[in-house]
């Protein structure tokens, strides 16, 4: 269906069948990674060539990350978007561990280029593509704005992430509209569309605003209610994402000294 249509895909695989399964087991409790590996990938790899992945990240797997990458890799998968799980409690020690994971793969990401290998981590094009300093009064992303989501039931929304919040009184505020009745709510739009520091108080005051955009919104509304007050575990998440860019550029000049 998806060759006679033109269809591309992408799957969510996590790594190895240990760090798979231990969050992505099949319904009756077996194996999706054995359901997945090696034949049906195999067949998929001859329709779709070039093979991504979003990775999942938790806490508990979060120490196997370069290794579940470059397993992964060696199976024939070529493009990681990787993030890490929201709706769980991340410590200040487990960003400390995604960085240090991060920091491997980046090397791991320079070995592939030299040997102009088939690879790419999207982490390293996008968050720590940015310069220093580049996101200064840049608040939310592309909901509502450069994409939308529609739910079973027709009704639209700023991105999937809100739909999956699963709380029925915060997406009730959320809704634009309707494929049947177009945007009924604009209002609604525009919250996810506001740039400005007005409603963002915490962040206008945070050392980190001049990287940092906030947070993703689907995930300050599960945990704060509100698009606009990030959730605990996205301001940890910038800070890493900041120590780890000092680090490439502390290593960038090194270099070219």
């Amino acid at each position: 269906f998806l060759q006679r249509h033109g269809i591309h895909y992408l799957l969510s695989v996590d790594g190895d069948q240990e760090t798979h399964d231990a969050h992505r087991r099949l319904l009756g409790g077996g194996s999706s990674y054995g359901l997945l590996f090696p034949e049906r990938f195999r067949m998929a790899k001859s329709y779709q060539p070039w093979q991504g992945t979003r990775m999942t990240v938790r806490p508990d797997t979060v120490p196997k990350l370069a290794h579940n990458v470059k397993h992964l890799f060696a199976l024939g998968i070529n493009q990681f978007l990787i993030g890490p799980a929201t709706g769980m409690t991340w410590t200040a020690d487990d960003f400390a561990a995604y960085e240090e994971q991060i920091v491997e793969l980046i090397g791991f990401d320079d070995e592939m280029k030299r040997e102009k290998a088939p690879f790419r981590m999207s982490l390293l094009e996008q968050d720590l593509g940015e310069p220093l300093g580049k996101q200064l009064n840049t608040w939310g992303c592309g909901a509502g704005k450069g994409r939308m989501a529609v739910d079973p039931s027709g009704n639209i929304y700023g991105c999937a992430k809100i739909i999956g919040i699963g709380n029925e009184e915060l997406l009730a505020e959320q809704r634009f509209g309707h494929v049947l009745r177009g945007i009924t709510h604009p209002e609604r739009r525009a919250r996810l569309a506001d740039s400005t520091t007005e409603h963002r108080l915490k962040c206008a005051e945070c050392e980190l605003r001049a990287d940092c955009s906030g947070g993703c919104p689907a995930t300050n509304l599960a945990h704060t209610g509100t698009v606009y007050e990030p959730a605990p575990e996205e301001c940890l998440l910038a800070a890493c994402i900041k120590r780890i860019k000092v680090r490439l550029a502390e290593r960038a000049a090194a270099e070219s000294r």
